[in-house]
């Protein structure tokens, strides 16, 4: 009888554990920190008032968001250039892009869990 009890508290908090690491989202992070074949979801776009120097006196951030870099849209790092890293080509829907790390540095993802 002890034994089935024991058993059963150990399946219980094995269950309790699993869900909980099932449901754990991992914290926002810079999408110019992750790496090739890394997924995400962009959660927001900085604005570092970092001009493009056009006539609108356009930034960085705007472009991006202009590009579809927006909130709940997922991406994909698809290929970095070596040595450095930098551009690196990210894929956002059915569309590829070359960003700078200096640029993708502005978008915030969720990554996806490994």
């Amino acid at each position: 009888m002890f034994t089935v009890l024991r058993i059963n508290l150990i399946k219980n908090k094995l269950q309790a554990f699993l869900q909980a690491l099932s449901t754990a989202r991992m914290s926002p992070v810079s999408l110019a920190t992750l790496r090739k074949g890394a997924r995400g979801v962009v959660v927001d776009v900085r604005d570092d008032a970092q001009s493009l120097g056009d006539e609108a006196q356009s930034t960085v951030s705007r472009r991006l968001l202009e590009l579809g870099f927006v909130p709940g849209e997922p991406v994909e790092i698809v290929e970095e250039i070596w040595p450095g890293g930098d551009p690196m080509a990210v894929r956002l829907g059915n569309t590829t892009f070359a960003l700078r790390r200096r640029e993708a540095a502005a978008v915030i993802v969720e990554p996806e869990s490994a």
